[in-house]
């Protein structure tokens, strides 16, 4: 179901229901509600009745990860990654395709080698469309027509942030990078973190902010990679891991646990 909230006292306005699970926040636009579901439908519903507009639908592969990226506004458009590794924009008024474009291209011969979902939020920065998929590659996408401008190999799931110049962003095995906006090129990659499960970075001045699986939050310097600070996330019975992208607000960081608990952290001068 989806739910429209009010917002001076929370009461439901609308509730409508889709055709299965919604992982990803809802988009809204001036025009309507754009949902993605999980088996790869998206849903254009009206805002002040949650009646449906249009809806499309992409085949869904055997073997998909767990997840969904939010579908992205791009002018009068809604662009949408699949797990087919396919990303595609409709028309907003109407849902008529625009255009489609591969982000990921399956490899190998079995179902797990060749997933390529894009559950990785698109960004739009200056009329390019950015976006990754698991197995697969980064790429800038022209926003009117939907032609790859560049692209690398790459393997994400959680989202990535962009600035005037670069891209940072962690891949599926935990290292975190910053790449050229304009290129894709490779400005530096932190490695140390491996395989401990961190999320998506958030910006905090000149600094980046990532937390992993064992309960650490760090903070690494955005022009070289390297580690400023660490906090430790933990109770009497051990630490508590962090699957969830910190949140900034101007000079405090606030993280979730994944035992519900949230913190407010702030750097020492």
């Amino acid at each position: 179901e989806v739910l429209a909230l009010r917002m001076d006292d929370g009461a439901v306005a609308w509730r409508s229901t889709v055709s299965s699970e919604v992982l990803a926040p809802p988009r809204a636009t001036e025009y309507g509600v754009a949902v993605r579901t999980i088996d790869d439908k998206v849903f254009m519903l009206d805002a002040a009745t949650g009646k449906r507009i249009w809806v499309h639908t992409q085949n869904v592969p055997v073997l998909t990860l767990r997840g969904t990226s939010s579908p992205l506004q791009a002018g009068e458009k809604i662009v949408v990654g699949f797990s087919s590794g396919t990303l595609a924009a409709y028309n907003v008024r109407d849902g008529a395709l625009a255009w489609e474009t591969r982000v990921g291209v399956p490899q190998g011969r079995s179902e797990l080698e060749q997933m390529i979902d894009v559950d990785a939020d698109p960004v739009l920065v200056d009329g390019v469309i950015y976006a990754v998929s698991f197995q697969g590659r980064l790429v800038a996408v022209d926003q009117d027509s939907g032609r790859v401008l560049w692209s690398r190999d790459m393997s994400a799931y959680v989202d990535f942030v962009i600035d005037k110049d670069r891209i940072y962003i962690t891949d599926h095995e935990g290292h975190v990078w910053a790449l050229e906006r304009s290129t894709g090129t490779a400005l530096w990659k932190q490695d140390k973190l491996h395989g401990r499960g961190v999320t998506a970075p958030a910006m905090q001045g000149d600094f980046l902010v990532v937390a992993d699986g064992e309960g650490f939050v760090h903070w690494l310097a955005r022009d070289d990679g390297r580690f400023v600070a660490r906090y430790q996330l933990s109770e009497e019975s051990g630490s508590i891991p962090i699957s969830i992208m910190p949140v900034v607000s101007n000079d405090v960081v606030f993280v979730r646990g994944n035992k519900g608990n949230l913190e407010a952290l702030q750097l020492r001068k």
